[in-house]
């Protein structure tokens, strides 16, 4: 997670552990990344919003011109066989893979 949000991962690790608190930037990138919503991830809010989230974060995924056919099978392939809370870090995945080529 460290190497997503470009960080050392003794900041990221300080995070977890609640010892260190992350710059805005940095939680708009953890709640874009497990889409959810910044608010959730504070505790201001009981409702995650990861439908609203997800669902926008898969139509970039599959309305980008170099994700392939093949990718968004396995990706919904993976999202049916999984938990649903394992959606997010599918797609992540996906998206990483699609953008390594």
């Amino acid at each position: 997670m460290a190497g997503i949000l470009n960080i050392i991962p003794n900041a990221y690790q300080k995070y977890e552990y609640g010892t260190r608190e992350p710059k805005l930037e940095i939680l708009y990138h953890i709640a874009d990344y497990f889409c959810v919503s910044s608010d959730w991830l504070l505790g201001l809010s009981d409702d995650m919003k990861r439908d609203y989230f997800l669902t926008n974060a898969e139509r970039k995924f599959y309305a980008h011109p170099k994700t392939s056919k093949e990718l968004i099978e396995r990706y919904k392939g993976d999202k049916m066989a999984n938990p649903a809370s394992l959606a997010p870090v599918l797609l992540r995945t996906c998206e990483a893979e699609r953008d390594a080529k």
